[in-house]
């Protein structure tokens, strides 16, 4: 079934958050007339973690480590930090039956030095999905400034919110904005069934796409999810980013299950606890090689095909249950292993033969780095090493055909003709 998309907004009813930050985002107000969301985003992407919790009470601590945060530093020109929860989008073509009565969007406060955030606290804001009745609650407030709210989502779909400094009056008119943060959720957990324009859909890839019996490969995975927020970056990798990884794994399976190279990816006595055919976190940067050795063994032993697959921990337990496969990717994810790979053929790129006046002519060739040789109605007038080669004449008359040959070792030899006629 599909659905006319439904964009539902509050109507006045606020947040009032005092103290935290929303997902990963810091806000700071400079003066009393300006609130800038720091890091200074409008948009954020994550999953649909609070799908599992408690009522949206409580989170995994995994997944509570993953929701992105904002955060106001403290400042005494707010009085009174809110947050408006300003609406909710569900996704394209999804049914809304699909979907709970209300979209809930639930936020955590934390101390603003904390890396991780806690399971249990969570509170909920609410907004009704696609018209149905359902309590409106869009609002909460936060104890002081300077402290992180970390926000996560029941259901997959679009969420508005923004930061109010209320100002000192009981009136709006004095109240202070800052600019719209659009959360992005996706959905992890198929909760809205068989749905899929709302699905989390990492891209895999491997490569190369091709080696040889005893080569290497890389497989890797994009999750697009945002890795920045609020606790910042050590070393140059976000603190989301790292909590992020722990959650996403893969490992590596032939594309016909159990033949012999399937074996070469799952030899326990070879790979331990690290065999390429069970789950392992993704690095930070999202890879995770096959080696071509590996404790003094070459790991590829046979030829075939195979795949670069994801998991998810879906409930935050540390590990990737069969069920919590991914399935949804995009990508190009397999590399296909030969017994040897083909010779590569030595390239010519560029191969010039240019006449001029009075008898002038120019010959350039270009490609594949080796041993050149020009010749000149078969006769050898050149030759040269490196990856381009060039010989110049002032008297020359007629019709003469040059061939250019490349040659290096491990590449089968390349030649390319061209006859030019100088008047």
């Amino acid at each position: 079934m599909t659905s006319t998309r439904t964009k539902v907004i509050a109507g006045g009813a606020v947040a009032a958050l005092a103290a935290g930050a929303l997902a990963a985002a810091q806000l700071s107000s400079s003066a009393a007339d300006t609130i800038t969301v720091t890091p200074n985003v409008t948009s954020m992407t994550t999953l649909n973690y609070a799908r599992i919790s408690n009522g949206g009470n409580t989170l995994p601590q995994r997944l509570a480590n993953a929701t992105p945060c904002l955060r106001v530093p403290a400042s005494r020109k707010i009085r009174g930090l809110r947050l408006d929860y300003l609406s909710y989008t569900e996704p394209e073509d999804v049914d809304p039956s699909a979907l709970p009565g209300y979209a809930r969007l639930t936020y955590r406060q934390v101390s603003s030095n904390s890396a991780t955030v806690p399971s249990s606290g969570w509170r909920p804001l609410d907004l009704p999905v696609a018209g149905t009745p359902a309590p409106v609650n869009t609002g909460s407030v936060l104890r002081a400034n300077g402290r992180n709210v970390c926000l996560s989502a029941t259901v997959p779909g679009v969420f508005r919110v923004q930061f109010v400094n209320p100002g000192e009056s009981a009136g709006t008119d004095d109240d202070v904005k800052s600019q719209i943060v659009t959360i992005t959720v996706q959905d992890a957990y198929q909760a809205t069934r068989s749905a899929l324009s709302d699905d989390w859909k990492p891209r895999l890839t491997t490569d190369p796409g091709q080696i040889a019996v005893g080569g290497s490969a890389t497989g890797k995975l994009a999750h697009g999810l945002t890795q920045v927020d609020a606790r910042g970056s050590s070393s140059g990798v976000g603190i989301l980013q790292t909590a992020t990884a722990k959650l996403i794994g893969l490992r590596f399976a032939s594309v016909d299950p159990g033949d012999a190279l399937d074996k070469d990816l799952n030899r326990a006595s070879v790979f331990g606890a690290d065999k390429l055919g069970i789950f392992k976190p993704i690095t930070v940067t999202g890879t995770r090689d096959v080696p071509a050795v590996h404790r003094g063994y070459k790991v590829i032993r046979h030829t075939g095909k195979f795949a670069a697959l994801a998991g998810f921990d879906a409930n935050g337990n540390g590990s990737f249950a069969s069920g919590e496969q991914l399935t949804r990717t995009t990508g190009a994810n397999t590399t296909r292993v030969l017994s040897s790979l083909p010779t590569p053929q030595a390239k010519i790129t560029v191969f010039t033969a240019k006449s001029a006046a009075k008898g002038a002519i120019y010959v350039h060739v270009q490609g594949t780095k080796g041993n050149w040789t020009i010749y000149r109605n078969g006769q050898r007038i050149i030759s040269g090493y490196g990856s381009y080669l060039s010989w110049a004449k002032k008297t020359v008359r007629g019709t003469a055909t040059f061939t250019a040959r490349v040659t290096k070792t491990g590449y089968t030899p390349a030649e390319q003709s061209l006859t030019v006629t100088v008047k």
